[in-house]
């Protein structure tokens, strides 16, 4: 059923529920007269970083706590783990996926059901239950097609002020002695870890609890990790995936006060995504004007539909209905 979607394969899908050891699957497969025309993956989640500040995310994560959530995602990527054909069949097969997830939340005392990384365009769906609440999340993530077969013909399609900036990048870190290497497998997680939770506390972003278990088994997949060092010293790093010809760069972690390694790392990505016949580098969210000067755009499956279950439904409906 991946049919050659980027991170929707076995392989990858095998990566996912060993780092997601804590998060229980559930893979809805629809038939049509014998033959699979639809599949959706579902997680059980106690543990998902919420985008709220700090003050508003504890709560949740008591709730969650106890009265998961159940999401339909691609386990990792930021990606939907919903398979399905175009209309009109898809809208039967949405309320049938619908209620399969409506019957595992409550199997599993599931608070919510969330279909996430969805297009604008997809939640308007026909087939999508009338009290399923669009939400869009903010700070989507970036995209860039590659379209050159070598790292100069990419170089030479930058604006020259761009092309400058590479170049002065180039020579800081040449004087200051900072080197990048690729690695299989990550041979300090406790380091990586480190630079990767200083990233998340300067963003006041909540921690990946699976980033630990990312490093240790991205060799199961086109894993590398990219690293920065410094006199010996790591100073930056960042988890470099891919499935089905599609990059996805994660887990960044940098050490303060050590200018150019961002930007390091970064031409790094878009280099190695060239020389691997990549046909897209997905490089997260943030630093958004940077991005677009290097040829990223944003990618918008920034929304997301979300059932509640029982009580939790009432509760939704009154804060919709309650006047402001």
């Amino acid at each position: 059923m991946s049919q050659g979607r980027p991170f929707q394969s076995y392989g990858w899908y095998a990566y996912g529920e060993r780092v997601m050891a804590d998060c229980r699957p559930a893979y809805v497969l629809v038939t049509q007269e014998g033959r699979a025309v639809a599949r959706a993956t579902f997680f059980l989640v106690r543990n998902e970083p919420l985008p709220l500040p700090p003050s508003l995310r504890w709560p949740f994560q008591v709730l969650f706590r106890y009265r998961p959530l159940l999401i339909c995602r691609s386990p990792l990527s930021s990606t939907s783990g919903l398979v399905v054909p175009e209309a009109p069949l898809r809208q039967a097969i949405l309320r049938v996926l619908v209620a399969a997830a409506r019957q595992l939340a409550q199997e599993q005392r599931a608070s919510f059901v969330m279909f996430d990384f969805l297009e604008e365009e997809q939640t308007r769906w026909e087939g999508w239950p009338e009290e399923a609440v669009a939400v869009t999340v903010p700070q989507p993530g970036t995209r860039m097609e590659i379209l050159w077969s070598s790292f100069e013909e990419y170089l030479a399609h930058l604006s020259p002020k761009a092309r400058k900036h590479y170049r002065q990048h180039q020579r800081a870190a040449e004087r200051m002695g900072v080197t990048l290497t690729f690695q299989e497998k990550v041979t300090d997680v406790k380091t990586a870890l480190r630079l990767i939770r200083a990233v998340e506390r300067r963003h006041r972003a909540a921690p990946n609890p699976w980033a630990r278990r990312m490093l240790e088994e991205a060799w199961r997949v086109e894993g590398r990790w990219l690293e920065a060092r410094l006199a010996g010293r790591m100073v930056g790093g960042e988890l470099i995936l891919a499935d089905e010809g599609v990059q996805l760069v994660t887990a960044l972690g940098l050490a303060g006060k050590v200018p150019n390694v961002y930007f390091l790392l970064g031409y790094a990505d878009i280099r190695h995504a060239i020389e691997h016949g990549r046909r897209a580098l997905r490089w997260g969210s943030g630093a958004y004007e940077v991005k677009r000067r290097l040829g990223f755009t944003l990618e918008m499956n920034n929304h997301a539909l979300v059932m509640a279950q029982g009580n939790f439904a009432r509760l939704m409906r009154w804060f919709q209905e309650k006047p402001c």
